[in-house]
């Protein structure tokens, strides 16, 4: 039987990946933080081990680490999936409390480092797995969502350079990096924990965003989650045990149509292409309010400053390859390739991003 480790496992994706991963046969040491968590799991398969584990607690890490140790003796760890992680607080830069940024770099990100280094002796004796859940949060900056952001930034950073630390031991390290799942739990207080940031604003901040800047966000915070969540909550679990057991897993999964699509395509634009996109009032999409002091010209001033770049033509070219691959004009493969080294010879000429 191969044995892996899982935390966060009360609810959410966390708890729904040690069923699947029971139900394929393989035994499962879960982690969770509520104790009253530990029986629930524990009745639901003789293969599960439900273990109390505070992932900013090295106490409680080690002590995970060492009734893994104990149990899975000479055959070492097949794998870990470090999904544990909190979201709170949503809103402006300029409104976070920095205990806010200290309590999801604990959980987020230290607890991840702690609970990996606990057991990567046992994961370098099977030649396991390590799996770290990112986001797109991790890939993009968000509006509102900075402390969340910059977590999951440096997850991603610490993925990298543990996979190649891992190399020589024949561990591999992979990344799932979820969209917006609404149903999971982890937006249940998203949009409350923002009215109530507004509450302990200075006066000076509340007059210069203004309360129609903050109904006006509270309500995007509402369509965000409406329109690009995905409703199913199995795909990023699924995504965990592909990683975990499949013979020639992904080094990153991009789960939900936002994380797939939306992000991805983003990501291939300037920043200058980027900012426009998420901030411009899309006709039946989310509105971007403005705070109340703002200047009328200043998103325009401020663009304005930025140095231009290639984005626009990587928007060309997907563009042209939409069109094309719908049949609304035929490039012969002698004119693409000629429009592909125009575009190579002017992004050398525009220098990189």
């Amino acid at each position: 039987m191969k044995w892996f480790y899982v935390t966060g496992c009360d609810t959410g994706f966390g708890n729904v990946v040690v069923k699947l991963l029971d139900d394929a046969g393989h035994g499962v040491f879960a982690g969770c933080f509520m104790a009253k968590s530990l029986e629930t799991l524990k009745a639901q398969g003789k293969n599960i081990v439900p273990l109390q584990l505070d992932v900013t607690n090295e106490d409680s890490v080690a002590a995970a680490a060492k009734e893994i140790a104990s149990r899975v003796g000479e055959s070492g760890l097949e794998g870990v999936v470090n999904n544990a992680a909190i979201l709170v607080t949503p809103g402006p830069v300029e409104w976070k409390p920095l205990d806010t940024f200290r309590k999801m770099y604990e959980v987020n990100v230290v607890g991840m480092v702690a609970v990996t280094k606990s057991v990567l002796p046992l994961i370098r004796k099977a030649r396991g797995r390590i799996v770290n859940v990112a986001s797109i949060a991790g890939r993009m900056g968000l509006p509102t969502q900075p402390a969340y952001c910059a977590s999951k930034y440096a997850v991603e950073g610490i993925s990298e350079v543990l996979r190649r630390d891992m190399l020589p031991w024949g561990v591999t390290v992979h990344i799932v990096e979820p969209g917006v799942f609404p149903k999971t739990g982890l937006y249940d207080t998203f949009i409350s924990d923002f009215e109530k940031l507004w509450t302990i604003q200075p006066a000076h901040i509340k007059e210069d965003y203004g309360e129609p800047f903050k109904d006006g966000y509270t309500k995007v915070l509402g369509d965000v989650l409406t329109i690009f969540g995905t409703e199913d909550t199995s795909l990023v679990p699924k995504a965990m045990v592909e990683a975990l057991t499949s013979a020639r897993p992904k080094y990153r999964y991009r789960v939900g149509y936002d994380s797939k699509y939306l992000i991805t395509f983003l990501s291939w634009l300037h920043e200058r292409w980027q900012d426009i996109l998420i901030l411009t009032e899309v006709p039946g999409g989310p509105k971007t309010p403005l705070p109340a002091a703002a200047m009328a010209d200043g998103k325009k001033f401020a663009l304005a400053r930025y140095a231009g770049g290639r984005g626009q033509w990587t928007a060309l070219w997907v563009l042209l390859f939409v069109l094309w691959s719908r049949g609304i004009f035929r490039l012969s493969p002698k004119r693409i390739g000629l429009a592909a080294i125009l575009g190579l010879l002017k992004i050398k000429i525009d220098g990189p991003r």
